[in-house]
């Protein structure tokens, strides 16, 4: 989560989970970035880390502005799609920012942020031929950093 003890960890040269090549999956509040978001950025890859954003379609905030999206890719960020919100389970503004990321290819990697038995179930929604082709190569991407 990319807040006040993230920055704090960041400063103190702590170490941080990553994935392979320095990967590292962060978080924010839905409803407000951190003031300090782009600082946060900027730091975790001055100290060689690449940030991969996860869930970017369900930041509530970016709803209203697409440009932040684009914002923070140029930022050098990296998105990770949640496939639960190719579904209504987050509601229709997050699927709806969902198919515009994926039709803009702007999503890096793929997740499933599934926590129970109803989200497995809700996966078998995503799970046809269309959004297979849509998300074929965030596949391939995502099981290439998970060996």
């Amino acid at each position: 989560m990319m807040d006040e003890q993230f920055s704090a960890i960041i400063e103190k040269d702590e170490e941080i989970l990553t994935l392979k090549d320095n990967l590292v999956l962060v978080e924010m509040s839905y409803f407000s970035p951190p003031i300090n978001l782009y600082d946060i950025l900027f730091q975790l890859q001055l100290k060689g880390y690449k940030p991969v954003l996860a869930h970017p379609e369900r930041y509530n905030s970016y709803h209203t502005n697409f440009q932040n999206y684009y914002k923070l890719k140029r930022a050098g960020c990296l998105f990770q799609l949640n496939l639960l919100s190719l579904t209504e389970q987050y509601g229709k503004y997050v699927q709806k920012t969902a198919e515009k990321l994926l039709k803009e290819n702007m999503y890096d990697f793929v997740g499933t942020d599934t926590h129970h038995q109803n989200h497995l179930q809700l996966l078998e929604k995503v799970g046809t031929k269309k959004n297979f082709k849509n998300i074929e190569q965030l596949m391939l991407n995502t099981k290439q950093f998970l060996k």
